[in-house]
């Protein structure tokens, strides 16, 4: 690929740091970094053409099965690049638009309006092109109502992994957006029929990547983007009660294994100790301590992915109660659950490393704890938590959440955010950069919402989080070509460069900013 700085269009520096991005009043800036992610857009397409021609033989013969199953997906797949990234670009446009008062749109004249008309269409028509291309690979596979079937996976079934998955939601939105309404509902129907069928996936599969997390994640994109806050509010809540109630079961079984390990090796003992932070002690807020503090620590919601109970946004605890706070309305109808989760979010602090990084994982079954201080990614570390955060404050209206997520940021991810693992959403720079942003949002609500009552104004708080994320930008830009082939999937949305520029693109209108396929 070219030199990659000269893709982007950044003309003005703040302190020889910080990457002033268009503003959102600027069409002009806009549109050239629109037409940076087009042109990615297109080359990833061809990208994939070509690393995945020949049949299923040959690519048996090349050894990349796996990559083919990620083939369509939007965590590294063709979705990502060459769908979302075209709807994002239409919808931004729209949402512009739209608020724009008529005075301004009635300037720009008749011309302007209808090559703008133009453009969202032609984007609009070619995700939808994209979208119809892998649904008609990805036939409809649900899961088997047949007990003795145990071969189809979960993977299928949420929105970052499942290519049917993904391609419905997807299909759901651009159809609502270019006006195909009855297009639009006949994909919220088959997923919901989806949905349906998860009954028979084992309960434990929870998380937001392969479990019933990531399905919910599907509903919830859907309706941001057709503006339907009740759809599969039903389905929403037996799925959401199921996941609850893993979670109390798995918490409950932490907790015996504990005390039954304690009986068994009186005075401690290695293996002791690890299940003792399973079951609530240990990280940054003490000891693997018994009784009264011990009960204070313990979390009352806990899930599991191969035996390890992992406390990040994509793998484990983190994303699961950010995807359930996304269902206020149906998860408050759940007897106690707005409580658990809430003090679930407060008592993972008690799960951190002295650093305030939160731990990856608490042990597995087995006594393993080589849980050491070195992750500072969404998926595994603080940016995750900082998004948990900010989005507790969002829902509870508690400042205290959001000051700690501030904490945890200027602690942990403005020092050591900057990674060396490529450009992407999920383990790369653009992941951070996005917490940073949501710390922005977080403080501009704050603001709304009549603040500390000191008259402090949104830039005394605010714009510090967003020359944040305008210093990760430019690190990103500065370093493109080296972090580029990093990851395993350098094309795509969570691994590569599709999140890069739209990282970017939000940057020029960061009061409508959301981390892709996980903020709705």
């Amino acid at each position: 690929m070219e030199d990659m700085r000269r893709c982007f269009p950044v003309d003005h520096v703040v302190d020889g740091s910080v990457v002033l991005p268009p503003s959102s009043s600027s069409s002009s800036s806009s549109d050239e970094y629109d037409e940076v992610v087009l042109k990615l857009s297109a080359a990833c397409w061809d990208h994939y053409e070509a690393e995945h021609d020949g049949n299923d033989d040959e690519r048996r013969r090349r050894g990349d099965r796996r990559r083919h199953r990620h083939r369509h997906s939007l965590y590294v797949g063709s979705l990502g690049p060459c769908a979302y990234v075209r709807y994002r670009l239409a919808r931004t446009s729209i949402l512009r638009r739209e608020n724009r008062d008529a005075s301004a749109i009635l300037a720009e004249g008749d011309a302007i309006a209808s090559c703008e008309r133009r453009r969202i269409s032609s984007l609009l028509r070619d995700a939808s092109i994209a979208i119809d291309r892998v649904l008609e690979e990805s036939h409809p596979s649900y899961p088997s109502t047949d007990a003795t079937t145990t071969t189809t996976t979960t993977s299928r079934f949420t929105l970052l992994e499942g290519a049917r998955v993904g391609g419905l939601a997807l299909s759901a939105v651009v159809g609502h957006a270019s006006g195909d309404i009855p297009g639009s509902r006949r994909a919220m129907d088959e997923l919901l029929e989806i949905g349906r069928r998860l009954s028979h996936v084992p309960e434990s599969e929870c998380e937001v990547l392969y479990g019933r997390a990531g399905y919910l994640q599907a509903v919830s994109f859907v309706r941001s983007g057709t503006y339907d806050d009740g759809y599969g509010g039903g389905l929403v809540r037996r799925i959401a009660r199921s996941v609850l109630v893993e979670g109390e079961r798995t918490a409950s079984a932490a907790v015996a294994a504990s005390a039954s390990a304690a009986e068994r090796e009186r005075g401690g003992g290695e293996r002791t100790a690890v299940v003792v932070v399973a079951a609530g002690g240990g990280g940054g807020g003490g000891g693997g301590g018994r009784g009264g503090a011990a009960d204070r620590r313990r979390l009352p919601l806990l899930w599991k992915w191969h035996g390890k109970a992992y406390l990040g946004a994509i793998h484990g605890v983190s994303g699961i109660l950010f995807v359930l706070l996304c269902f206020r309305r149906e998860v408050s109808s759940i007897e106690g659950a707005m409580e658990k989760i809430r003090t679930t979010i407060t008592r993972l602090d008690d799960h951190c490393h002295p650093s305030g990084n939160l731990r990856s994982t608490l042990g597995n079954e087995n006594g393993d704890d080589n849980d050491d201080d070195r992750l500072v990614h969404v998926c595994h570390g603080a940016p995750g938590h900082v998004l948990l955060l900010v989005k507790a404050y969002e829902v509870y209206d508690d400042v205290v959440f959001l000051e700690r997520a501030e904490d945890i940021a200027r602690g942990v991810v403005c020092r050591r955010g900057l990674l060396r693992k490529g450009l992407g959403l999920c383990h790369g720079i653009s992941g951070n950069a996005y917490c940073l942003l949501s710390l922005y949002r977080g403080r501009r609500l704050w603001e709304q919402r009549g603040g500390d009552g000191s008259g402090e104004k949104m830039s005394d708080k605010a714009d510090e989080w967003l020359r944040w994320a305008h210093r990760f930008a430019r690190f990103g830009l500065e370093n493109a070509n080296v972090l580029f082939n990093v990851p395993d999937h350098p094309h795509s949305l969570y691994e590569g460069i599709a999140g890069f520029v739209m990282l970017l693109r939000d940057l020029g209108d960061p009061d409508n900013s959301r981390f892709p396929c996980f903020e709705p």
